[in-house]
């Protein structure tokens, strides 16, 4: 039950539609982070949902901003630690 909670805080997270909204950016950050960390805590490991979910945080990123993310991964392949890296970086 309390995995389903944290999955469904995940995707229901906010958009963030302004490149310059950095209080957004960064309430979207920590929401994300934190039910990250809380799924961790109960023993869900990142591999199982981070497929599904980056797309998903993508969703909720301004386009400029993914525009950016693509720039910055080059060849590498990216994944949700990449992303959230990238958002940290940004606020």
């Amino acid at each position: 039950m309390l995995i389903n909670t944290h999955l469904s805080n995940l995707l229901n997270l906010t958009p963030i539609r302004n490149p310059t909204d950095i209080v957004g950016l960064k309430n979207l950050y920590d929401r994300a982070e934190m039910q990250i960390r809380s799924l961790e805590i109960l023993g869900v490991k990142g591999g199982s949902y981070s497929n599904l979910l980056t797309p998903i945080l993508l969703k909720q990123v301004p386009s400029e901003l993914i525009l950016e993310i693509n720039r910055s991964q080059k060849d590498e392949e990216f994944d949700l630690s990449a992303l959230l890296q990238f958002l940290h970086l940004e606020i």
